[in-house]
């Protein structure tokens, strides 16, 4: 009896450490506070809008424009789609649905149900509630809204369902395959598939709006019409996506694909589509830069446009007539308007003529000459456009079918500009020479134009009057302006600082305008003595067509086209463009619509219309995109790759005020001695920033152009930067060079083979992982400056983080697995957790891989969306405890004082075993 007490004793004694080890090990979530804010979905209901915003949900108040936040909540899981119900809000993260309440200005989760399935897409059909997942469509039962129960589940032809739609009492699911499924709830509780209908080869997304239905593979756009079980088909618009689709009151339909492009479409002809605006949301320098969904309300469309945030449109004024229109007609080089004709020259070649109406649509009446060719649209007057092929310039008839030629001329040197002045034309060639040519009947050959001292490249009309512009070598622009109209005569001049890039505007009353680096200069030849301004503002546009109407000056961008008063330079109107428009022509007959020629077709700009394009409301965001975090005595560094943040640790464990460092190089990691903190670039710069960021020591590692450094550490109080060299010349070498910090600045001292990975220190002994040569090694710092090797062995699992516990004098190394090695002879003693497996989603790499101890407790970070808590028994018995849920991918973790700093991809969290007072999850 005695010897089985006595054989007790041990495993008692073991149980007894590890419960409380295991009780030592109670993390819970004590803080969490958001740098970043991805916007992959929102949902309206009143004036409340709802964002999932990846790392939880946001709401936002739409009683102000642009909407307000108001609160936030952290959810477990990468948050992605949202839908209001009412009362609660239903917020799909991870594998689970969750229930939030909102109460006052606070948030909380009041419910949740995890489907253990991938959610693709929520949809709100009270009293039920629809999740698109890998399996199917799940119907969940709201009967009691805060604990929603699985009432039906809803095989696909496919298998999985990715986005859902409704029209009426169906439910339209897109799938992935050919079809589209769809299933009657003219039974709510008893949903039933009623059919599928062919749209595209890969239907990935299906959007109902008002009765249209729109079917997008991620390219193209079915649209079908009527809703049913067999809507009807009426129209495929290739090259325009609608994975994402919101119609406005105004008739036009707001789309993207999987890209940061959006699209506005006016689809009253869905074989015919017309662009009305296509621009891109901002780029970020984050992970999601892509339209995620859209959604809207009354007068505002709102955008959640992943890292680049909610992006609002104002369209209270944007309806038919629509203010553009990019016509779904040939590509054009330039054009012509006469009103309510419009003549271009064709990217394929040969002249267009189109009639135009009110709105400015566009339809083909005729296409000309037959051997088609280069030509170039130069002007036009009643029912004769003036058009040029290379040296050949031709006078057509365009009130004939097909247009007729009057009369054509060649010259010796090609045509670089022309106008039609009365009776005759113009050409300026290009060698400079400006020649007439009579209209008249029985005119004869043309006549080349005497002139004295000019040079001329531009030729422009107003009125009677006609202006030329010289370009000279000097990089100025000499405009001379002939009142009489005849270049024969006296002129003008006036000289402007640059050169024109614009082409030369001429007004009816004594005006000239052109563009140069200096923006836009107007001169007035009115009094006699020509006197020139630059409209203030403009010298950050590249403008490439001018052209003066009344009292207005057109000026046209590679995106944009500006209206400007001439009197006074104020903008007036600007028009966002699609494409890379070229060339304009304004007429004010026929609605006084611009004309403009782009490579995807001719757009129609209703200049002085009522109606506005929408208006994008100022959001401005200060998103940070972290990527690493790092500690030095209650300091913590984190670095997002371009600049480093500083953040002092206060007695209770928060995050006190930040220090913004903008590094004078790429920092490609970072540590901290005695508060300097010390950041290496890719290019092996080392530079010490001080208290208020200012540079307090700088130099550069010298070993060769191609080094690359890869990391720094902090070593009992010495650099040890990780660097590689000599990969260009073919001989790879890595190393680690150790600094030492000097009234004098930076020291070199010593170096080691191989690049240092990571390291952990325990008084006058530091474990180390180095690459190439992979090692293992204990190495002596009583001098940290010149460390000693103790110990070394050939590392397994290629590690990436290393720690040592000194509860059991053991050293684990996290890599394929978790290696344990004795610190005195580095002999294997443990070999923990399942070989490692890549993160499908792509959220985490190898290199996120994070081990760090405390105590007879440990984490481990980046081999799971979830860190992993472990109790400490033995050196090989790690056993898992529960852990606090966190609301984003762990990219790094460090731990002060027992408590655990995680930088997730969106938040600061932090772990505890202790509350902190005050807790606080800021926005």
């Amino acid at each position: 009896m005695v010897a089985v007490i006595r054989s007790l004793v041990p495993l008692f004694l073991s149980v007894l450490l590890s419960a409380t080890a295991m009780a030592q090990c109670d993390f819970r979530s004590v803080y969490g506070g958001a740098y970043r804010e991805s916007a992959l979905d929102a949902s309206v209901d009143g004036n409340d809008l709802w964002v999932a915003t990846s790392f939880g949900v946001t709401l936002f108040d739409r009683s102000v424009s642009p909407p307000r936040a108001i609160t936030s909540i952290a959810i477990p899981g990468t948050t992605s789609h949202v839908e209001a119900a009412g009362i609660l809000v239903y917020a799909a993260s991870g594998s689970s649905v969750y229930a939030i309440r909102k109460s006052g200005r606070a948030l909380q989760i009041a419910g949740s149900i995890n489907l253990a399935l991938p959610i693709n897409d929520l949809l709100y059909l009270p009293p039920y509630l629809y999740a698109a997942t890998s399996t199917g469509v799940l119907q969940l039962d709201l009967l009691n809204p805060v604990a929603p129960v699985v009432a039906t589940h809803l095989n696909t032809s496919a298998g999985p369902a990715l986005r859902l739609a409704n029209i009426g009492a169906m439910l339209y699911v897109a799938d992935g395959d050919n079809t589209v499924d769809v299933y009657t709830l003219q039974i709510a509780p008893l949903p039933q598939k009623v059919g599928e209908f062919n749209a595209l080869s890969q239907n990935l997304a299906v959007t109902a709006v008002g009765d249209r239905l729109y079917v997008s593979d991620g390219s193209r756009t079915n649209v079908f019409s009527g809703g049913g079980s067999s809507p009807a088909f009426v129209g495929i618009a290739n090259g325009l996506p609608s994975l994402f689709a919101f119609g406005t009151s105004g008739g036009a339909l707001f789309t993207a694909g999987s890209d940061r492009r959006l699209r506005v479409l006016d689809y009253l002809d869905p074989a015919r589509p017309v662009t009305l605006v296509d621009t891109e949301v901002p780029f970020t320098a984050g992970t999601i830069n892509r339209i995620e969904s859209i959604t809207g309300a009354g007068n505002s469309v709102y955008v959640a446009a992943g890292d680049a945030g909610l992006i609002t449109y104002d369209v209270r004024d944007f309806k038919a007539p629509f203010p553009l229109r990019v016509n779904p007609v040939e590509g054009a080089t330039s054009v012509f308007s006469l009103g309510n004709v419009v003549v271009s020259s064709a990217v394929a070649g040969g002249l267009r003529r189109y009639s135009q109406n009110e709105a400015g649509v566009l339809t083909l009446t005729a296409q000309w000459p037959q051997s088609g060719g280069t030509w170039v649209v130069q002007d036009g007057a009643g029912t004769r456009v003036l058009a040029s092929s290379g040296p050949t310039l031709t006078l057509w008839d365009i009130g004939t079918t097909p247009p007729a030629s009057i009369r054509t001329d060649s010259f010796a040197s090609p045509i670089a500009s022309a106008i039609l002045l009365s009776g005759s034309a113009y050409a300026v060639l290009g060698d400079h020479s400006i020649w007439k040519v009579d209209l008249s009947s029985g005119a004869g050959a043309p006549v080349r134009v005497a002139l004295s001292d000019a040079s001329p490249s531009l030729i422009g009309r107003g009125g009677v009057a006609l202006g030329m512009a010289d370009l000279t070598a000097a990089g100025t622009t000499i405009i001379r302006y002939f009142a009489s109209g005849d270049p024969a005569s006296s002129s003008i001049a006036a000289t402007l600082e640059g050169s024109a890039t614009s082409g030369l505007a001429i007004s009816s009353d004594g005006r000239a305008a052109v563009t140069t680096f200096r923006g836009l200069q107007i001169v007035d030849f009115r009094s006699g003595s020509p006197s020139s301004r630059v409209v203030p503002g403009t010298d950050t546009n590249l403008y490439s067509d001018i052209q003066i109407t009344g009292s207005d000056v057109f000026l046209l961008t590679s995106n944009t086209l500006e209206i400007r008063d001439l009197n006074s330079g104020e903008l007036k109107k600007e028009f966002l463009l699609p494409g890379s428009p070229g060339a304009f022509s304004y007429s004010v007959d026929g609605g006084q619509i611009v004309s403009i020629a782009a490579a995807d077709g001719i757009l129609s700009v209703k200049a002085l219309g009522e109606t506005t394009q929408p208006l994008l409301l100022d959001s401005p965001r200060a998103e940070r995109y972290f990527r690493k975090i790092k500690s030095s005595g209650r300091q913590l560094l984190l670095t997002d790759g371009r600049s480093i943040d500083v953040m002092l640790v206060a007695s209770d464990g928060l995050p006190g005020p930040r220090l913004h460092i903008v590094t004078s190089a790429t920092p490609a990691d970072v540590t901290a001695i005695d508060g300097i903190v010390y950041a290496i670039s890719t290019s092996g710069r080392l530079t010490g920033y001080g208290s208020n960021g200012t540079v307090v020591a700088d130099t550069q590692i010298n070993e060769g152009s191609d080094l690359v450094a890869s990391s720094l550490t902090n070593i009992g109080g010495a650099l040890y930067a990780g660097v590689t060299r000599g990969c260009l010349s073919g001989g790879c070498e890595k190393k680690t060079i150790i600094f030492q910090v000097t009234g004098g600045g930076l020291v070199q001292t010593a170096e080691l083979a191989g690049a240092l990975v990571d390291a952990a220190v325990s008084g006058s002994r530091a474990f180390a992982i180095f690459d190439t040569p992979d090692e293992v090694r204990v190495l002596n710092i009583g001098d940290p400056f010149h460390p000693v090797v103790l110990g070394t062995r050939v590392s397994e699992g290629k590690p990436v983080s290393i720690d040592y516990s000194t509860t059991l004098d053991t050293i684990y190394a996290l890599g394929d697995r978790l290696y344990g090695y004795s610190s005195v002879s580095l002999t294997k003693t443990a070999e923990l957790l399942d070989p490692y497996t890549a993160d499908l989603s792509g959220r985490l790499s190898y290199l996120d891989q994070t081990v760090r101890i405390f105590g007879n407790c440990a984490i481990v970070a980046g081999r799971s969306f979830q860190p992993s808590i472990f109790s400490i028994a033995g050196v090989g018995q790690w056993d898992a405890v529960s852990s606090p849920p966190v609301p984003a991918a762990v990219r790094s973790i460090v731990v002060i004082e027992g408590r655990i700093y995680l930088l997730t991809d969106y938040s600061i969290e932090i772990w505890s075993t202790a509350a902190i007072p005050g807790r606080r999850r800021p926005i």
